[in-house]
C-alpha cells in the first residue's frame, strides 16, 4: 500500500509538477507498539441499565428464616448503578452499598473473600417499573446476620 502511494506521488509530481501527500490510516491492525495509540475498545452501552435506578431486595437466609432489606441505587447521568462490597475496618462486618460505574458488570453472582469464607451475592432480575430495575439478591456463604437502619436504603450491613 505504501509502495503504491509512493509511486502515485512520484507519478503525479513528474507529470504535472504537483506535490501530493498521501496519508494512509491502517485501522485493521489492533496490535501496535506506537506510543500514544490506543487499541482498546469500549464495550457498547447497554441502555437497559445505563442511567437507570436499580432497587435490590437483599435477602439473607439463616436456618429456616429469611431476612430482607432493600438497597436503592439512584440513577446517575453517564453511569451504571450497581452495588459493591465495602469492608468495615476493624470489625467483622461489611456493607453492601451503591456504586456508580462506567462499565456494566454482571451481577448474577458476585463473590468476596473474608478470611477462609467466600461470601456470594446472587441476583435475579424480577422486573421493571418505569425506569427502575428490580432485583432479588440472596447473600450466602458465611454464618452472619443482617443489620439495617429503618428507612435507610443506602446500605445493608452484614456482621458475624
Amino acid at each position: 500500500m505504501i509502495k503504491e502511494a509512493a509511486i502515485a506521488t512520484a507519478g503525479l509530481g513528474a507529470v504535472g509538477g504537483i506535490t501530493t501527500t498521501v496519508v494512509v490510516a491502517n485501522s485493521g491492525d489492533t496490535n501496535t507498539d506506537s506510543p500514544g495509540v490506543s487499541s482498546t475498545t469500549k464495550e457498547p452501552i447497554d441502555y437497559n441499565y445505563w442511567e437507570k435506578e436499580i432497587r435490590y431486595k437483599i435477602k439473607l437466609k439463616k436456618d429456616y428464616s429469611i431476612t430482607s432489606h432493600e438497597l436503592h441505587c439512584q440513577r446517575e447521568v453517564g453511569k451504571y448503578s450497581f452495588f459493591r462490597f465495602r469492608d468495615t475496618v476493624g470489625s467483622n462486618s461489611f456493607d453492601l452499598i451503591c456504586d456508580h460505574i462506567e462499565e456494566r458488570k454482571d451481577i448474577q453472582e458476585i463473590k468476596e473473600q473474608y478470611g477462609n469464607d467466600t461470601v456470594s451475592v446472587t441476583c435475579t432480575h424480577t422486573g421493571d417499573s418505569e425506569n427502575i430495575k428490580n432485583f432479588d439478591c440472596l447473600v450466602t456463604g458465611k454464618d452472619m446476620q443482617m443489620k439495617v437502619k429503618l428507612g435507610d436504603f443506602s446500605k445493608v450491613t452484614f456482621y458475624w
